[in-house]
């Protein structure tokens, strides 16, 4: 919880990358390494560190700041990467379904047992719909 609410600790916009200009770019790609050191430095901060500096890993390698791949990602980051694609999605107004169709269809970027487990929570009768609506709601307050 603590890395998902520090994770952009250091970033200085929230514009697309394809957007922005080589410096804003790496400066951009730098902001998981600065977060990362911040919070290592405070002894109850150190387990969300490793999760902050690894949040824009892909699972294929082709991620930032360190390239690293599969299971070398924490299971946390991996677990966040998900996460906030999925919140980002649905705040954009898609629906649990096409969100998770968005997902799968990226694979290379997640833990596909991540991506199982959030498609099964359907089945097993918890619905992400109101889970969402309620933060989209609590954004907006």
């Amino acid at each position: 919880r603590v890395a998902a609410l520090l994770q952009d600790l250091g970033s200085t916009t929230r514009k697309p990358v394809a957007e922005m200009g080589p410096e804003e770019c790496r400066r951009y790609m730098g902001h998981p390494t600065r977060a990362a050191k911040l919070l290592s430095m405070l002894t109850p901060f150190k387990a969300a560190a490793k999760i902050v500096q690894s949040h824009h890993e892909c699972y294929n390698g082709d991620g930032f700041p360190r390239g690293l791949k599969a299971e070398a990602i924490p299971l946390g980051a991996r677990v966040l990467t998900v996460a906030n694609d999925y919140y980002e999605l649905r705040a954009a107004g898609n629906a649990h379904m096409g969100t998770l169709a968005q997902l799968l269809a990226q694979n290379w970027r997640y833990d596909t047992h991540i991506l199982e487990m959030l498609e099964n929570f359907e089945l097993v009768g918890f619905t992400l719909e109101t889970e969402s609506s309620a933060l989209v709601a609590e954004d907006n307050t």
